[in-house]
This record gives structure tokens, C-alpha cells and sequence, in this order.
């Protein structure tokens, strides 16, 4: 990897923290997913936020993949040792865009029981993979938490991995 390119990434993983922090400021849980250059943030594990990042702006789209914005608001000076600064923007225009606009479902896959035994619901969700051999990539199995659950952004590829645990004899939701 060139120079110039381990500082962009650096600049890219700077201003994702900025972004995370940004929206837990304002009482959004969300996660940044993706591209580092061109993340994707999740909201509350149930839909990825019609937004883009254009360097240190955030533009909220009216729809996923729009152009049209109903906000811009540029990240500056708002990561100070790791805390927000005094931000000068108010939460109403932030939760306005957010209304207002449409954004993407993401689809996850939960584990509800093994076989023929039915857990009480847990919230066990697909997380990962993990593998007996880590070099080879052979011997994958899934890795299941009740935090930071992989999404989805088709439901047919989750109906797909579904399928897959299902001839492994797992009992599973699509949510």
C-alpha cells in the first residue's frame, strides 16, 4: 500500500469515527458499515440512512441513492480527544431529515433453535464467520451474538445463507 493511500485510509477511518460520534450525539445508535471511503450508516440495525459522505460532509438524500439532499452539514472540529466539541447545529434539523426521508431496510439473521429444540427468543443474531482453518478459509462455521449483527442489504441473499443453515439443521428468522 502506497503512502498516499494509507493516509487516505487514515482520513477515512478519522472522519468515520467523527461520523459515529456525531450521530450518538444526538441519540442515533447506529453503526458504520462498508467502504471506509464510502461508509454506510446503519440505524438502530434496521436501515442503512439515505446519506452520503463527501469528505467531511454529511448529505442527507430525500431516498437511497438519491442526489436530491434535504441537509448538509459539515463535520469540523466536532472530535476533540475523542469527545464531541460544542457542535452550533440543533437536533430538530438532523431528526427532520431523518423523517423525512426514505431509507433502506437491511434484513439479519436470527438464531431461534438447533434441530428440533426451540430457544426462547434471544435475539442470537448472525455476526460473522469463523473458520477451523483461518489460512485456508476451510471449515466455516457462524459465529452468533446478540450485538452488531451482519445485515443485509437484499433479502434474497439473506433467504440464500438461510437456506444454507438450514441444511445444517438451524431453526432461523429472517427480521
Amino acid at each position: 500500500m502506497k503512502i498516499y493511500e494509507k493516509d487516505r485510509l487514515a482520513m477515512a477511518h478519522k472522519r468515520n469515527a467523527m461520523l459515529a460520534l456525531f450521530f450518538h450525539r444526538y441519540g442515533y445508535e447506529v453503526r458504520i458499515i462498508g467502504d471506509p471511503h464510502k461508509p454506510m450508516v446503519v440505524w438502530n440495525n434496521e436501515y442503512v440512512l439515505s446519506l452520503h459522505i463527501d469528505n467531511f460532509k454529511i448529505k442527507f438524500c430525500k431516498e437511497p441513492f438519491s442526489k436530491e439532499h434535504v441537509l448538509e452539514i459539515k463535520l469540523n472540529n466536532t472530535l476533540i480527544e475523542g469527545k464531541i466539541a460544542n457542535l452550533k447545529i440543533k437536533p430538530y434539523p438532523i431528526h427532520e431529515a431523518i423523517m423525512k426521508s426514505k431509507h433502506q431496510k437491511v434484513w439479519k439473521i436470527e438464531m431461534i433453535g438447533y434441530g428440533e429444540v426451540i430457544m426462547i427468543p434471544i435475539g442470537l443474531y448472525l455476526t460473522g464467520w469463523n473458520y477451523t482453518n483461518q489460512e485456508t478459509k476451510q471449515g466455516r462455521y457462524p459465529v452468533w451474538s446478540m450485538n452488531d449483527p451482519k445485515v443485509y442489504l437484499n433479502k434474497d441473499n439473506a433467504i440464500e445463507v438461510m437456506e444454507e443453515f438450514k441444511e445444517q439443521g438451524y431453526l432461523i428468522n429472517i427480521v
